[in-house]
């Protein structure tokens, strides 16, 4: 009977076990049914093959983006600095003075030449009635005795005629009378003058003496003035050549400065990548200063050179960099020239990360969308390396042109219709 009685609990534990696996069967088909007619909805994406941008770096040094060696234009010796090596300048500050005394002396010994030939131009130009009248009194005096020779000379002719006086006496006479007739003609042709002026060639002669003095007083006032040595922009003294009371020479360096404002960055583009380089594009590119750490600073394109180097087959390019007072980029540190964007088509399709569902070694599982059914089919993909933007290569299993789902893939069945947001769908 105890027998009977197990064997009978056992059955019934059994069946009940059954009941409720059968039960537990016909809720997951039930859940299954419901999940293939949902109406879930996801994003797509229409494939297509990839376009890499390659992003290219350059090293290059820093210079400065004007530099000047300073000299005088005189020689003379100097006797007044007022900067060091080091020293920030403005345009037009005075850096060295030089011993001026001669050179106001040529100045003003050339001022008053001027006043000389002009005052005798003018009176070239201009008769003064004084010496007109004093011009008419010296010829009728000297009419006078020209008269009196005249008379004597005729008197002392008719008697050497009638050998009654000697013929020395007679040549006296004869010698007075040209001499004084001849100062006559010399003192009316010279009253003459004085009524009329000089002569046209005598005034040009005169004006072109005036204009000569008055250039050379010019150039004696640009020496004076070259005396004194100012900074031609603004900028830093780099190196002094020369101390104060030595004689400096014209032509020769006493200073050296530069400009900091801006520096110039001059990198090498090799003739593989300048071929794929814009010189339309002048913005847009970075320079990080290594010895300033990883800080980028904003550069435009300033020249560049059309010919390569015919030793390194490599093109010059000049960036340029504008400096505030926060900056300290000085000529001669290294510096990494970036933002050369390359395109390069790829042979293989690049999609989002999202749509991979799994992953085992380089082969996946993505779904393809069948837009007409708005259906999904699970497919295996041989994936490759990661690409731009968070996607990953695709070299097997998947066609251009091809839909997938990029996002809610995990989420999805086999047959299941699907709700395509539409404001998602690229391609």
């Amino acid at each position: 009977m105890i027998r009977k009685f197990i064997w009978g609990i056992v059955l019934g534990l059994s069946f009940l076990a059954l009941q409720s696996c059968t039960g537990e069967i016909k809720v997951k088909s039930h859940s299954t049914q419901e999940s293939v007619t949902d109406n879930r909805p996801v994003k797509v994406e229409k494939v297509s093959l990839a376009q890499k941008k390659s992003f290219l770096c350059y090293p290059g040094t820093v210079s400065a983006s004007q530099k000047a060696t300073l000299f005088f234009r005189v020689s003379g010796p100097v006797v007044s600095i007022h900067v060091k090596a080091g020293d920030s300048v403005k345009s037009g500050q005075t850096l060295m003075e030089m011993d001026e005394r001669d050179f106001k002396k040529r100045t003003l010994y050339l001022e008053h030449q001027i006043k000389a030939a002009q005052a005798r131009l003018l009176s070239m130009k201009t008769s003064r009635e004084e010496d007109i009248r004093i011009l008419e009194k010296n010829i009728q005096a000297s009419r006078t005795r020209m008269e009196k020779a005249k008379l004597d000379y005729r008197r002392y002719s008719q008697l050497f005629q009638e050998k009654a006086t000697p013929i020395d006496v007679y040549e006296q006479a004869r010698s007075a009378y040209q001499v004084y007739d001849a100062e006559v003609a010399a003192m009316e042709e010279q009253l003459n003058k004085a009524k009329k002026g000089a002569r046209e060639e005598d005034l040009m002669a005169a004006q072109a003496e005036l204009d000569a003095l008055c250039v050379q007083h010019e150039i004696a006032l640009d020496q004076l003035k070259d005396t004194k040595l100012v900074a031609p922009f603004d900028g830093i003294i780099t190196e002094r050549f020369l101390e104060k009371h030595e004689m400096a020479t014209a032509g020769h360096p006493v200073l050296s400065m530069m400009c900091l404002s801006t520096v110039e960055i001059t990198i090498s583009i090799p003739e593989k990548d300048m071929a794929l380089f814009s010189a339309e594009r002048k913005t847009g590119y970075k320079v990080r200063i290594c010895p300033l750490g990883d800080s980028l600073n904003e550069a435009y394109l300033y020249e560049w050179k059309a010919s390569a180097d015919p030793t390194t087959r490599t093109y010059s390019l000049v960036f340029r960099v504008d400096q505030d007072k926060s900056m300290n980029i000085l000529p001669g540190m290294t510096a990494e020239v970036s933002g050369f964007a390359v395109s390069q088509h790829v042979d293989n399709i690049a999609v989002p990360l999202s749509s991979i569902i799994s992953t085992q070694g380089q082969s996946g599982k993505l779904w393809v969308m069948d837009m007409g059914k708005k259906m999904a089919s699970l497919r295996n993909v041989t994936l490759g390396n990661f690409y731009d933007d968070g996607r990953i290569l695709i070299l097997q299993g998947l066609s251009d042109q091809e839909w997938i789902v990029t996002s809610g893939a995990k989420f999805i069945r086999e047959g299941q219709i699907l709700n395509i947001l539409e404001s998602q769908i690229k391609g």
